[in-house]
This record gives structure tokens, C-alpha cells and sequence, in this order.
């Protein structure tokens, strides 16, 4: 055995151990709002699409400032925790819009809706679903628009979400 060599005292196995235990209480909140803000951005950006195709609906002459008909839930299925993968025509309700909701074969971890409100055709919501982790609460966002008399469409500030973490 070699002289002069010796292990880790008491007090520099605590240093360590608390050193690491603070880098894991700071790390959780930041991992958890990092993760939180990559199942929001496929939401948002979705529905930040729909809202540009029912733009381009309603400023057409052939529609005169209206948004199109509602679109059933695409799937019909919310995921539940996982993504999925959903086949080519199931988005065919979806081509008055003209947009490409979930570009095509990609993984999707929400279901989407177009609505109109009873009677008003002249606003819209388009609202994305999803069972995050697979516990049953959906994670709900939903994005309002409007179109004037002047035929601007007008979109709410931001995408709403509800249960973001579920």
C-alpha cells in the first residue's frame, strides 16, 4: 500500500452530497418548465397554422369574411400519453383551410377542433387536446379570432392554455 494516500473525510462526502442535492432542487423547476414549454410549442404552433388558413379563408371573395363550417376532432381520439401518428385522410376535413395542421407523418401528442359559435360565422376557435402523461386530464389550448367588416382578421393576443402540465 502506498503511503501518503488517503480517502474522503466525513465532512468532504457532506460538502458533496449537499453540493448535489441543491443542483437537483434547482434543476427539477427548470427541467419541468422546459418540458412544459415543448408540449406547448406543438400546440401552439398548430394552432397558430389553422388560425392563418381561416384567415386566408375568410379574406378570399368567394367566402366575403366568413370562416369555414366546424372540423370534427382530428384524431377523433385524444392521445394519451404518447404521440401519435395520424394517416393523410383523416386530415381531409381539414383542406378548406388549406393548411397542413401536423405536418405530414410527424408524431402529434394533441387532437385538434375547428369551431364556430352558434350562429356566428364570422369568428372561430381552434382548440388543441391532449393527454400529456396519459392520467386522463387533458391539456387544453385555444386560440379565438375574429373577422371585421373590413375583412381583417383578428386573432386573440395568445394561445389560452388550460392544464398546461396536466
Amino acid at each position: 500500500m502506498r503511503t501518503g494516500q488517503r480517502g474522503l473525510t466525513l465532512l468532504e462526502t457532506l460538502a458533496a452530497i449537499s453540493l448535489t442535492a441543491v443542483l437537483v432542487i434547482v434543476a427539477i423547476p427548470v427541467m419541468r418548465r422546459e418540458l412544459r414549454a415543448s408540449h406547448q410549442a406543438e400546440a401552439r404552433d398548430a394552432l397558430l397554422r389553422i388560425a392563418e388558413g381561416a384567415a386566408t379563408f375568410a379574406r378570399s371573395p368567394k367566402h366575403k369574411r366568413t370562416f369555414p363550417e366546424a372540423i370534427a376532432r382530428t384524431p377523433a381520439e385524444v392521445p394519451r400519453g404518447a404521440s401519435v401518428v395520424v394517416p393523410p385522410e383523416a386530415w381531409e376535413p381539414w383542406r378548406p383551410l388549406g393548411v397542413e395542421v401536423v405536418p405530414g407523418g410527424s408524431p402529434q401528442r394533441y387532437a385538434y377542433t375547428f369551431a364556430r359559435p352558434a350562429r356566428e360565422t364570422a369568428a372561430f376557435e381552434a382548440i388543441a387536446e391532449g393527454d400529456i402523461d396519459g392520467d386522463g386530464v387533458l391539456a387544453r389550448a385555444t386560440l379565438r379570432g375574429t373577422v371585421g367588416d373590413d375583412g381583417t382578421v383578428k386573432l386573440d393576443p395568445d394561445v389560452e392554455f388550460v392544464d398546461a402540465l396536466e
